[in-house]
């Protein structure tokens, strides 16, 4: 049985309606605990002294179809930021003089949240945008449509509509193309590799065509415990107790249902499939917590590179559980932000020289 079929099989579902009941009901306990808490750790001490040192520009439409269809900007207090919170003057009708020198233009994040496709948001996640713009990135932490009303590949739609927004409005936004990211953990970081996807090779769909345009990929890739196996076509049995492979089976079957090209909601399987691409994967930084549950998921993924020779890491964090590195105060998440760091510059530093390396060749030759 191929996963396109597997994917198929799994949106028939054969729970109970007991069953059904309790999965909404532990869904939504979820969902308002992560919103109290992340409400609460906000206005910390330690939090509201770090986030008085960025800026953050709040509730950007990137689209007008629907009210999910929203940024946040983080980025550091040396910022430029454009004129646009007043909704009449558009990002198009700016000064050339709001536009900053090309030498004074900041290095920039796309991030996508998790929340199994189906919770969370931007608010949820302030603290990945606070320690991003605290790192001199200029951060758009977006919105996404999420399951069960809009499965696949609605939110994969969003991400690339919001990049496409992004690219269109580079000069204005003051962002340097040559210095991009994309990053997200767990679902977001799911939606980070299938939008890397949509970047190296041509898809048909019409929001697959706008960002391949660009002609753009990243400067380097970070899907943390990314959720990928939506399917657990490679999961042994038992690797998983029963209660929390349940959850996934149901975000999975979220997820696919109606989708109209389940081979979307698999980036792995194409990663898998050696297809060929036609511009460059970008270096990716895998990291996962020792203690995740989905941790199979991040190491599969590391094999699946190496054997394609695509630049990548994985760093596996001892103690370590799934989006360990969202309690930004923690030492271990520090660690692991610190190590973000590292392979990001690692990445500019490679790229510089393969530039000098190519200019050597251009004097020679001349």
């Amino acid at each position: 049985m191929d996963n396109v079929t597997a994917a198929q099989l799994l949106v028939v579902d054969r729970r109970s309606k007991a069953r059904r009941w309790l999965d909404r009901l532990i869904g939504k306990v979820f969902s308002a605990s992560m919103y109290s808490i992340a409400a609460l750790a906000k206005n910390l001490p330690w939090a509201k002294r770090r986030l008085r040192k960025v800026q953050c520009l709040k509730d950007i439409s990137y689209e007008d179809r629907s009210s999910s269809q929203r940024l946040d900007i983080y980025a550091p207090l040396s910022y430029i930021a454009p004129q646009w919170i007043d909704e009449t003057a558009p990002l198009a009708s700016l000064e050339p003089e709001e536009i900053a020198p090309v030498t004074d233009r900041l290095p920039f994040v796309l991030y996508i949240h998790g929340g199994g496709f189906r919770t969370l948001s931007k608010e949820t996640h302030w603290s990945f945008g606070l320690q991003l713009a605290e790192e001199g990135f200029v951060v758009f932490m977006i919105d996404y449509r999420l399951t069960p009303d809009h499965p696949c590949p609605a939110a994969l739609e969003d991400c690339a509509s919001a990049l496409d927004w992004i690219l269109n409005h580079h000069e204005t936004l003051n962002i340097d193309l040559e210095r991009g990211m994309i990053a997200g953990e767990s679902a977001g970081g799911h939606l980070t590799l299938a939008l890397t996807l949509a970047l190296v090779r041509p898809d048909p769909a019409p929001w697959a065509e706008k960002v391949f345009r660009h002609q753009w990929v990243p400067k380097m890739i970070a899907p943390a415990c990314a959720f990928l196996d939506i399917i657990s076509a490679k999961r042994s049995p038992g690797e998983i107790a029963s209660f929390y492979q349940s959850r996934l089976d149901a975000l999975g079957r979220a997820y696919l249902k109606n989708c109209p090209r389940p081979e979307l909601a698999l980036p792995l399987t194409e990663l898998e499939d050696n297809r060929d691409f036609v511009r460059p994967f970008p270096p990716t930084l895998v990291t996962v917590g020792e203690k995740d549950i989905i941790l199979k998921d991040s190491e599969r993924l590391a094999d699946i590179l190496l054997l394609r020779g695509i630049k990548h890491q994985l760093i596996t964090y001892p103690g370590g559980i799934h989006a360990f590195h969202a309690v930004i105060s923690h030492p271990l998440a520090k660690k692991c932000w610190r190590d973000h760091m590292v392979y990001w510059f690692e990445c500019l530093e490679s790229t510089q020289h393969i530039d000098i390396a190519e200019e050597l060749n251009e004097s020679v030759h001349t």
